[in-house]
């Protein structure tokens, strides 16, 4: 029914994708309790402590339990209290104070009463019979005043003995003759035949009417009494070689029994003269040698603790009050669930059936590895267990510390950990996520250069956890070509990554290497068609006026040389120098050359710095003269450094030139005095010209001034340069 209102429901929701939810109940007998179980022992048991239906055994449910911890005499499943097994599954018994109404009267074990007590003188015998006169037991809860007191009862119907069938002590003067009276008329009348329950010719020695014997004396321990009447139990008079005693009483409950016999335990009479206190005292007197019923061969009423095993109702009895041995001071044996520590036997004992707590069903002390999950504490407390799995196993889900399996215990959770080291440093063989030590996990750990964790070799570090040679790639990005030099003894010429100023600066980037011996160079161009800087006055009067080829300092012609500034007159030209990779002509920016500049010191001696003047007619304008070339850099701090400190002659006029033999004014430029020398014609020696410093290498810009006819270059020896 349920499946076809889930498809009303549908249909009138209009659902969309069917969702089925199945309850997934409890499976009693799996050994776990579950939802709806108070218990679950895993066993087909059903008289145990948990039944086959997973509830714990009760009084009441119909399933009589008989383990060694409980065992029930009956159990009906009913709340009758007065049928044959008792609600509190023992079976009904004569003294239980229960009276049994599921029996007739003529049934055995059928109850009358039953008053509960051990008593068998009140008006509920200890057979469960009412009381009565001639039942042979002496009634002593009713006063002479009251109904039903009886003063005596000797379980007989006879009136001529000490105990009338109306249960009263017979006597002198009630008209029944009893024991120890010649005669009983029943009055007081002294004149006639009987008097005082004595004939009137008693003890004249001569049988007479009316007399049982006559013996002539006054002697009342023979046969004959001085009333006449034949000595008897119960007259009062010890009767010599007869009677061991004769209180001339109906009661038998006292020191001298109806028989005449003195008193003793183990006669089937219980005396009822004495207080507890006083010597032969009895609670009970069953006349048997069985110290195991109720009344024990003391003549005292079973208890527990008499020391004696009282069957049916105790299961021992070691006469102690001590409850931490075999058997308790209740007359049980002791067992586990009991509350009681028995000593040597069990280490704990809470009287419960909770397999969580601190004590097991067992009574054994919890602990971690007995499987039994402990909910008694809080998480942090001593002895608290989050889990159990009742194994030696440290590699499962649960660890021999009965705690969660978790990367970082320092234990190996088979299946799902690689390892497992206990520690946070994830720079060793083991990870913190528990995950062995490999290359490829983006840590670098266990003897790994790097680790950055991807599949590519075209970074900082190789897919093997090894760097890439210094400069292959950005990340790893050498300071200059000297620095990957150093790091590759044998790296060959070609394209290398830099980074001058070091991570944090301007980035990366590629630069042009010349290695091998003495290596460590970078190369450059400038950022100029022809590769070098020419002014000229104009361009008949041009540059290259002088008879040498003017080209030739640059490693070039000069016939190729178009002039940047040819304007037709005296002129200042300034430019801005960029710089290109040879190998691919892209320029660098004005930041990745200044961050080279700052790695810069020498320049190589085969491509020098070159400036050159042409037709100065000897004027050194840079001295003051009105006329003349000159060459400048401006260096790295932004000052103008002259690179053309001296001046050449006549080169020829504005026509007719170039004069025979005329040359121009060269000046190569190094990082070394030695290296810094002039060639030409330019009216100074190599003295004047020092060595370039850092600063100037790599300009930023060239001042070439034009002021006579004739013009100015600024270049490098060869079209790339090596600087370092």
């Amino acid at each position: 029914m349920r499946h076809h209102w889930l498809g009303l429901v549908c249909l009138l929701l209009a659902c969309g994708e069917q969702v089925v939810v199945r309850n997934v109940g409890s499976v009693c007998g799996n050994g776990l309790i579950e939802s709806n179980e108070t218990c679950d022992d895993g066993n087909t048991d059903n008289t145990d402590g948990c039944t086959t239906a997973c509830m714990e055994a009760v009084c009441g449910d119909a399933i009589r339990r008989a383990d060694e911890e409980v065992e029930e005499a009956c159990d009906d499943g009913n709340t009758i209290d007065n049928d044959e097994c008792r609600n509190d599954c023992t079976l009904a018994s004569c003294g239980d104070g229960v009276v049994r109404r599921d029996l007739e009267p003529n049934d055995a074990e059928y109850e009358a009463c039953d008053d509960g007590d051990e008593r068998n003188d009140n008006a509920c015998t200890n057979a469960c019979i009412q009381a009565f006169c001639g039942d042979g037991i002496l009634r002593t809860d009713r006063l002479p005043s009251e109904a039903e007191y009886e003063a005596c009862d000797d379980g007989n119907e006879a009136d001529d003995d000490l105990c009338l069938s109306n249960c009263i002590e017979a006597r002198c003067g009630d008209g029944i003759v009893g024991p120890g009276e010649g005669c009983d008329d029943g009055n007081e009348n002294p004149t006639d035949a009987c008097h005082e329950c004595t004939p009137t010719s008693c003890g004249d020695g001569l049988l007479q009417q009316g007399e049982a014997c006559d013996d002539g004396n006054e002697d009342n321990s023979d046969g004959c009494l001085s009333t006449c009447a034949l000595a008897d139990c119960g007259d009062g008079y010890i009767h010599v070689g007869e009677e061991a005693c004769d209180d001339g009483n109906g009661r038998d409950d006292d020191a001298c029994t109806t028989r005449c016999q003195s008193a003793r335990c183990g006669d089937g009479i219980t005396r009822r003269d004495l207080d507890v206190l006083e010597p032969g005292y009895e609670g009970c007197d069953d006349a048997n040698v069985s110290n195991t019923d109720s009344c024990t061969n003391a003549c005292r009423r079973a208890s527990c603790g008499d020391g004696h095993l009282y069957e049916g109702f105790e299961t021992c009895d070691d006469g102690n009050d001590i409850e931490t041995d075999d058997c308790l001071r209740t007359c049980q044996a002791a067992r586990c669930g009991d509350g009681y520590v028995q000593e040597g036997v069990e280490a704990c004992d809470d009287g419960n059936l909770d397999p969580l707590d601190a004590c097991t069903p067992a009574c054994a002390l919890a602990r971690c590895g007995d499987g039994l999950l402990r909910r008694d504490l809080d998480p942090g407390a001593n002895g608290y267990e989050a889990c159990d799995d009742g194994n030696q196993r440290n590699g499962d889900a649960c660890t021999n510390l009965c705690v969660h399996a978790r990367c970082g215990d320092g234990i190996r959770f088979e299946g799902f950990e690689d390892c497992d080291d206990g520690n946070r440093d994830d720079l060793d063989a083991c990870s913190n996520a528990c995950r062995a030590a490999r290359c490829g996990d983006g840590i670098v750990n266990n003897g790994e250069i790097c680790d950055d964790g991807n599949n590519s070799d075209n970074d900082a570090c190789l897919t093997n956890c090894t760097l890439p040679p210094l400069g292959s790639t950005a990340e790893r990005a050498g300071l200059d070509c000297r620095a990957i030099l150093t790091d590759q003894p044998n790296a060959p010429t070609g394209r290398y990554w830099v980074d001058p100023d070091g991570e944090g600066g301007e980035g990366a980037f590629s630069v042009d290497c010349q290695m091998g011996e003495n290596g460590g160079w970078i190369v450059l161009r400038l950022s100029d068609e022809d590769g070098l800087i020419v002014a000229e006055y104009s361009r008949s009067n041009p540059w290259h006026k002088c008879s040498d080829n003017a080209g030739a300092p640059f490693g070039t012609t000069e016939n190729r040389i178009i002039a940047d500034s040819s304007p037709n007159r005296d002129h200042r030209h300034d430019i801005a120098l960029s710089y290109d990779q040879p190998s691919t002509g892209a320029p660098y920016t004005t930041a990745q050359i200044r961050v080279l500049r700052s790695r810069l010191s020498e320049l190589h001696r085969e491509t020098r710095m070159v400036a050159l003047t042409a037709d100065d007619d000897g004027g050194n304008y840079q001295a003051g003269a009105g006329w003349g070339h000159e060459v400048y850099i401006e260096d790295a701090r932004s000052n103008w450094v002259l690179l053309s400190p001296g001046t050449n002659g006549e080169c020829g006029g504005r026509s007719g030139w170039p004069s025979r033999n005329s040359r121009s004014a060269i000046y190569y430029w190094h990082t070394t005095d030695a290296g810094s020398e002039q060639a030409g014609q330019t009216g100074i020696n190599n003295a004047a010209m020092p060595a370039l410093e850092a600063k100037d290498l790599l300009p930023e810009r060239v001042r070439l001034e034009i002021h006579t006819g004739g013009g100015a270059a600024f270049g490098f020896a060869q079209r790339n340069f090596l600087v370092r």
